[in-house]
């Protein structure tokens, strides 16, 4: 089991080959990984803009009437489905001046992002192989088949399938790599013009 919690950080850190084979590893689930992480990422988002919002308005263990008038863009960012929202499109500047680390969450959610494209050319890579090795890769890196069912269904040599697969791996590897070193890092990008 994926520890979601660190997933994040661990993708940041990693190397262009190190994401690669995280997203190989994870293929058939790597899209609901990174939703699960964006939905963890907004409840820890809101939870810190409730506890500041209450803190604001003075969390004296009773009732205060007050029209929220003073700040209502504060109380348009407490919604969870509009932080979910933001942080998939990458908007963070609205929602995370009212948390409590700006630069934590802004590296998560660009993180989030650049999961999402490297799996997007990933995926491309895989649909280019040809018709009999992609289907052979991606029934392997699904985990839908074993080696040894790959080989009875095509028709191949136990060892044809495994050698098809390593060379499907590594011309995945290498061009998504190079379409991964060769994309826009938004990260890099933003400090350029800051």
């Amino acid at each position: 089991m994926l520890d979601l919690e660190n997933i994040v950080e661990d993708y940041h850190e990693a190397s262009i080959e190190k994401r690669v084979d995280m997203i190989l590893r994870n293929f058939s689930n790597f899209e609901a990984i990174v939703d699960c992480c964006e939905k963890n990422l907004s409840v820890t988002i809101k939870e810190e803009i409730d506890y500041n919002r209450r803190e604001e308005l003075g969390n004296l263990g009773v009732r205060v009437q007050t029209s929220n008038i003073s700040n209502p863009t504060l109380s348009d960012a407490a919604n969870r489905e509009e932080i979910e929202k933001a942080i998939h499109n990458g908007e963070y500047y609205r929602i995370l001046r009212w948390t409590d680390d700006f630069e934590k969450h802004r590296t998560q959610i660009i993180t989030l992002q650049k999961m999402r494209n490297d799996y997007f050319r990933v995926s491309n890579v895989v649909n280019c192989l040809d018709p009999q090795n992609r289907r052979i890769f991606r029934k392997y890196i699904s985990k839908e088949a074993s080696v040894e069912t790959l080989a009875e269904v095509e028709k191949l040599t136990h060892d044809s399938v495994k050698t098809r697969i390593k060379e499907a791996r590594k011309t995945v590897r290498s061009c998504a790599g190079r379409e991964m070193r060769n994309g826009i890092d938004f990260a890099v990008l933003e400090k350029a013009v800051a």
